[in-house]
């Protein structure tokens, strides 16, 4: 009769878990030896065989789908690359049309990129202080100077209230410098121009009243603001003469349009001088005759730099 092994395992593990004494022991495992066989050494590699078999056929399964991914990826890679710049077209060329590193935009201070006639091109730092960037019809930029009508910057400075004794100034062109004031700016463009713009109170006069601004610089040939001799005897100052009663304050308002001609970054000062004809104490931004210490402190000098 045929053996029904369909629940062999169980009813073996039940007969081992029941079996006390060593000679059914014994008994139980000849039985066991006597229906299952031993199993062949041939069969066992057959087995292994079988198994390899099917671990390398999966493997080179999964290596075939990683290299068709690995080739897909690559190609959207190259795809989207394919619109990119090469290293070549990149090199930036000077308006000579002679090739240019584009590492040089990492040496040389203020270059930029930019593009004229849809070439990459270098642009170099402006050529001097105060250029700015501009563009003609075809869009192409370069650097030069600013069109002009254009406020380029502002200093102001105050005149106190004191009292000074001036020279005589009888036509023989002689000023006191007005209490050592400079009023100083250093210009951002070489071509530009220096307005200048103030007034004070004067008191004290009783005739004739000077006032005029030296012009000082290592830029230019030191003059003064007040234009030239007008050729009928007259001094070249500006000048009031002192009317009506002694001592009483008069406004001095004053205004010169400078073009300097210096070197932009080349500093230039302005220092006020006055006189009086017949040498007396002068007094400024104060009452009659230097009354009253406290009054009129706040007139001054405005200096703007224009751009033309």
């Amino acid at each position: 009769m045929a053996l029904n092994f369909d629940n062999f395992e169980t009813v073996l593990q039940t007969k081992l878990d029941t079996i006390t004494d060593e000679k059914d022991m014994l008994l139980l495992g000849k039985a066991i030896e006597a229906t299952v066989g031993n199993v062949a050494v041939s069969e066992i590699q057959a087995e292994g065989t079988t198994q390899k078999n099917a671990v390398t056929a999966e493997g080179g399964t999964q290596i075939s789908a990683v290299q068709a991914q690995g080739t897909s990826e690559r190609n959207q890679i190259n795809a989207m690359s394919s619109g990119f710049a090469t290293t070549s077209s990149l090199s930036p060329v000077a308006t000579s049309g002679s090739a240019t590193d584009l590492s040089n935009l990492r040496t040389v201070g203020g270059q930029s990129i930019a593009g004229p006639g849809g070439d990459i091109a270098t642009l170099p730092a402006g050529g001097s202080v105060g250029q700015v960037l501009k563009k003609d019809g075809s869009n192409n930029p370069s650097w030069g100077t600013d069109e002009g009508g254009k406020i380029l910057q502002v200093k102001a400075y105050s005149i106190g209230a004191f009292s000074q004794s001036v020279v005589d100034n009888s036509n023989n062109r002689q000023l006191s410098w007005m209490n050592s004031y400079e009023w100083k700016i250093t210009p951002t463009q070489s071509n530009s121009k220096i307005l200048i713009m103030g007034d004070y109170y004067v008191g004290g006069a009783t005739s004739h009243y000077y006032f005029d601004v030296w012009a000082h610089s290592t830029g230019f040939v030191n003059h003064w603001m007040q234009p030239a001799d007008d050729g009928i005897g007259e001094d070249a100052y500006s000048g009031v003469h002192r009317g009506g009663g002694v001592g009483d304050q008069i406004i001095i308002p004053f205004h010169y349009l400078e073009t300097h001609g210096v070197t932009a970054g080349t500093e230039i000062s302005y220092r006020p001088h006055h006189a009086h004809w017949g040498a007396l104490t002068i007094s400024i931004n104060k009452y009659d005759n230097g009354g009253n210490v406290n009054a009129m402190t706040k007139s001054g000098v405005i200096l703007m730099e224009v751009s033309v």
